[in-house]
């Protein structure tokens, strides 16, 4: 998220801002882009986003709660999975807001802002041999880019049958795409001590809440307190994700990102772990100046590549 929003400010710096028609991002950089969206217009005034960004992510964290307000909510719908949990659990620690609004309300198709395209990783696509693992996400529609398979964003995750709306759903909120688009669940053994240590978090918040409310009969069987019972639902829900998951992703780091860090490498991927908590007001400035520096290092290379695009779409 950090490292997008340094790497945007430094292309501003360097005048190559205005060549972007669209940004695509996966992961943490889909939260940087839905805090980028909040603001009309924010590629024209990209200081003062970035300040209100900085400030948001180092100030206080959501109460527990407000995120246990808005797992209710989720727990409300048709479909229940582990996507709100994530969302309503973790998201909200790491972003610090809870943002309700849906995606197509996230951008104007007037405004001067590149077109945004959210994306998540589709393990069981990417399994298959000629697989899409890409699946898209934008204000106007969802799908897979490489069948043609898509339908109108404000109807995704509605249920069709040979084309026809069957079952209407409510548009998906800010906060669960970013949960959706979060690729930071690739690695079973993790991922389960994680989310355990942030169930046990939420649990104790609503041992808290309802304990009062309990009947005698509930207080003396364990095996029928509300708590038992979210504690099985939610793991459930772990091993259900989980079971869909084959291992983690390889991939190489880049020779520019190896330059800049230097023999500071080891030191910053420990400091800026996958599983960080929130970072602090210089934590965060560290890392947007490193971003920053990557895209610096490359402008010439980037400048390049632009013309060569350039070039060869006016041969077409």
């Amino acid at each position: 998220m950090v490292g997008l929003l340094g790497s945007l400010i430094e292309l501003d710096k360097v005048g190559l801002l205005d060549c972007i028609l669209y940004l695509s991002g996966v992961s943490g950089s889909t939260w940087c882009m839905a805090s980028l969206y909040q603001e009309p217009d924010w590629s024209t005034k990209l200081d003062t986003v970035k300040d209100k960004i900085i400030k948001r992510l180092s100030g206080p964290k959501v109460s527990q709660g407000d995120a246990f307000e808005k797992l209710k909510k989720y727990h409300m719908k048709d479909n229940f999975t582990l996507t709100d949990v994530w969302a309503a659990m973790v998201i909200t620690e790491n972003v610090k807001e809870i943002d309700e609004l849906p995606l197509t309300d996230h951008w104007d198709p007037l405004s001067k802002d590149p077109f945004p395209i959210y994306t998540a990783i589709d393990n069981q696509c990417k399994q298959e041999e000629g697989g899409d693992p890409w699946f898209e996400i934008s204000p106007q529609e969802a799908g897979y880019s490489l069948t043609g398979a898509f339908v109108e964003t404000s109807s995704f995750g509605s249920q069709f049958d040979k084309g026809s709306k069957k079952k209407p759903q409510p548009e998906m909120d800010m906060l669960y795409l970013q949960a959706l688009c979060g690729s930071a669940l690739a690695e079973k053994d993790t991922i389960r001590k994680f989310l355990w240590e942030k169930i046990k978090d939420f649990l104790q918040h609503v041992t808290s809440t309802v304990e009062r409310d309990m009947s005698e009969e509930m207080k003396t069987d364990p095996k029928n307190t509300l708590v038992y019972k979210c504690y099985q639902v939610l793991m459930g829900l772990v091993d259900m994700n989980l079971s869909v998951l084959n291992g983690k992703d390889s991939f190489d780091l880049d020779q520019s990102i190896i330059d800049t860090l230097k023999d500071k490498l080891e030191t910053y991927r420990d400091k800026y772990r996958t599983f960080q908590l929130p970072y602090t007001h210089d934590n965060i400035t560290e890392l947007m100046e490193l971003a920053g520096q990557n895209i610096l290092n490359n402008k010439e290379k980037l400048k390049k590549q632009i013309g060569d695009a350039v070039q060869k779409k006016t041969k077409e």
